[in-house]
């Protein structure tokens, strides 16, 4: 993508939990091919930092 940036994430943290599972899985689906997906947690249990862990890899494009 042209106007495409890289992403950081920035924070102090690193992934725990099943957030290193999930941000792998994520990123092996994408990867396949798989446009859609859906992340489900509880209220809290860090799904906006995991996405932003998957769009950090750089398979996901973020524009300027």
């Amino acid at each position: 993508m042209k106007n495409s940036i890289n992403f950081k994430a920035n924070t102090p943290y690193e992934p725990a939990g099943d957030q290193p599972t999930a941000i792998k899985e994520l990123t092996d689906s994408i990867l396949k091919g798989n446009r859609y997906q859906t992340l489900e947690g509880v209220t809290g249990s860090g799904k906006t930092y995991t996405m932003a862990k998957v769009i950090e890899s750089e398979l996901i494009s973020t524009l300027s």
